[in-house]
């Protein structure tokens, strides 16, 4: 009986502890868990053309959108074929340019999500 009172004892610190903590913590805004900067804007096409939101990152892949030539603020969900900097450079121009007109990136822009080619994209900062 002692030893069942001691543990009920021994719950309920615990519960209050846990309830003072989750209080007094101060709340820690989530951080960006990809590389590169927030926001994307796009470059390198044409006024009269857009730049295609496609489904995978690949030329093939269905079309879920397109970004005006003048896009801004694409969200950046992240890119594939990204080299980290120790590897760029040690990479040659030739093999830099080749890593970038590879890379695609996944973007969200007015509600659409996709993956653009990243040789179209440049940072936005404004």
């Amino acid at each position: 009986m002692l030893r069942d009172r001691r543990r009920l004892i021994v719950k309920a610190r615990s519960a209050l502890f846990a309830g003072l903590v989750g209080i007094c913590s101060p709340v820690i805004p989530a951080r960006s868990k990809v590389a590169g900067p927030d926001f994307w804007a796009v470059t390198g096409v044409a006024g009269h053309d857009v730049l295609a939101l496609r489904a995978a990152p690949k030329p093939s892949a269905a079309r879920t959108g397109v970004v005006p030539s003048d896009g801004r603020r694409l969200q950046n969900l992240g890119c594939t074929g990204v080299p980290s900097l120790a590897e760029w450079q040690r990479m040659s121009p030739k093999q830099q340019r080749v890593a970038r007109a590879g890379r695609w990136c996944k973007v969200r822009y007015n509600g659409r999500t996709g993956w653009v080619r990243g040789k179209f994209l440049r940072e936005d900062g404004g």
